[in-house]
């Protein structure tokens, strides 16, 4: 199958729900909160799962299965399915030499306290 880009990102959240399925991780699992290399896996995944899918129609099918396994059942509970796109750690978003400043700057405020 072969998505143009506005077909990518209306399919993107069934997308990433499939993907999460195969990868064993909650299927509401933000891609932006997984590991660099969960990340690469997850792209390994989704672009063999697209070159593999031979239409929409079929990836809503994969989907709405899914859905149905998962949500639509009465072990449904909904608080395993909260603030699964919030990252909390908000380090992880520093880069290296950030966060190597920031350690510098706490031991100068500690130096600085003596």
């Amino acid at each position: 199958m072969i998505l143009s880009e506005t077909e990518f990102k209306q399919q993107a959240d069934k997308l990433q729900v499939i993907i999460n399925k195969q990868m064993g991780n909650p299927i509401l699992k933000s891609f932006h909160t997984l590991a660099k290399t969960k990340k690469t896996k997850f792209n390994k995944l989704l672009n063999e799962y697209i070159n593999s899918c031979p239409s929409i129609q079929q990836l809503c099918e994969d989907f709405y299965e899914i859905a149905q396994e998962e949500i639509f059942n009465e072990n449904f509970n909904p608080e395993e399915y909260q603030n699964l796109s919030e990252n909390t750690d908000h380090t992880l978003l520093l880069t290296d030499e950030q966060k190597a400043n920031l350690l510098k700057e706490d031991e100068a405020s500690e130096f600085d306290k003596k």
